[in-house]
């Protein structure tokens, strides 16, 4: 008899998690897609599908777990030395008598049944108070998580969620907290998207705010092809907020080189925050970029009253400087303040025009 825990590289005594997770990983590794120049393959997907239709079934289960149970239990065959080379069983040598009585089994079948079901039901309580209390650690840490990053101790909170992800890697909470927290530090942005990616595939919902941290991290990668998707599927949900249209301006900017789009959308994120200093210096640097200089002061101008720590504008009050008006004194004066906030490109700046 074929035994389906083998296929599934199990042990007999696997849960219903345990099960669904060896599926999973030899679905993947024997896909007939993945495995185009082997022909064994398409046999082997097929059984994993059969063995996990099985054993993923309570009442299938206990009927094939008595089957196998009675298989093992049947006599070893023995090979005999006679020239018709057939098996035979190995004689049971308590039997002394020429006469041999009924096998009559331990239990009926009602009994085999019913013991099937019991155990089945003890398996699943099992499992269920297993998982409630796994989840509940979980949550412990997630929640943990973000009271400490609202308290501003973001390495605590990475602690936290990385134990609720050792826990249950396939945790949706965790994800998406791991990708909050990255968002806002901006210097592990490969990890941002990551779990920003993870949330979004194992969630039954739509996220927009993983949608919107994905988006943003590849944007801050110059990935504006992958980020475009995200961005389009939040506008067609009709979540149009600040953010989403400063990066819809950048990438129009910047990927598909559309100035007057980059400066609509950059306008539409100064509706929505007319205090923003973000949306004010990209939509200066879209008016940059399609020479319309005087327009582009104004918007600097406004970015700086709005935010005068922001190294960039005055990195960019320099280039408007340089390029449009000549003058390279002020541009030498902005880009030695962009370098005092630490926007290192006005280095190259201040050693090629500043004296």
């Amino acid at each position: 008899m074929i035994n389906l825990y083998e296929i599934l590289e199990i042990s007999s005594q696997a849960n219903e998690t345990e099960i669904k997770k060896a599926y999973k990983r030899k679905a993947v590794e024997f896909h007939p897609d993945k495995n185009l120049n082997d022909p064994k393959a398409e046999e082997s997907f097929k059984a994993i599908n059969t063995a996990y239709q099985i054993l993923s079934d309570s009442f299938k289960k206990a009927e094939y777990d008595f089957q196998l149970q009675q298989s093992l239990l049947q006599p070893a065959p023995v090979y005999t030395n006679s020239s018709d080379k057939q098996y035979q069983h190995r004689p049971n040598p308590t039997y002394t008598t020429k006469t041999k009585e009924p096998y009559k089994p331990p239990m009926s079948k009602k009994e085999i049944w019913a013991f099937a079901v019991g155990l089945v039901f003890l398996i699943g309580l099992a499992s269920y108070s297993f998982i409630q209390y796994k989840n509940y650690n979980v949550n412990q840490n997630v929640e943990k998580a973000k009271v400490l990053f609202e308290l501003g101790d973001e390495e605590g909170a990475i602690s936290s969620v990385s134990k609720a992800l050792n826990q249950d890697i396939e945790s949706v909470e965790a994800h998406a907290m791991y990708a909050r927290i990255l968002d806002v530090k901006k210097n592990r942005t490969k990890s941002a998207i990551h779990h920003s990616s993870e949330a979004i595939l194992l969630s039954d919902v739509f996220l927009p705010e993983m949608h919107l941290i994905r988006a943003s991290s590849l944007v801050r990668k110059r990935k504006y092809a992958k980020a475009l998707l995200d961005i389009e599927l939040l506008l067609g949900n009709e979540i149009s907020n600040e953010k989403v249209n400063l990066l819809m301006s950048e990438v129009q900017l910047y990927h598909l080189r559309g100035s007057e789009k980059a400066i609509f959308y950059a306008e539409k994120a100064i509706q929505l925050n007319p205090t923003s200093s973000d949306a004010y210096l990209t939509k200066g640097i879209a008016e940059q970029k399609a020479s319309k200089n005087e327009l582009s002061n104004l918007s600097f101008l406004k970015a700086r009253e709005l935010n005068d720590r922001n190294g960039i504008v005055y990195y960019y009050m320099g280039l408007n400087e340089l390029a449009f008006y000549k003058d390279t004194i002020n541009a030498c004066n902005h880009f030695s303040y962009a370098r005092n906030l630490g926007v290192r490109e006005s280095e190259y700046y201040i050693r090629k025009f500043c004296k």
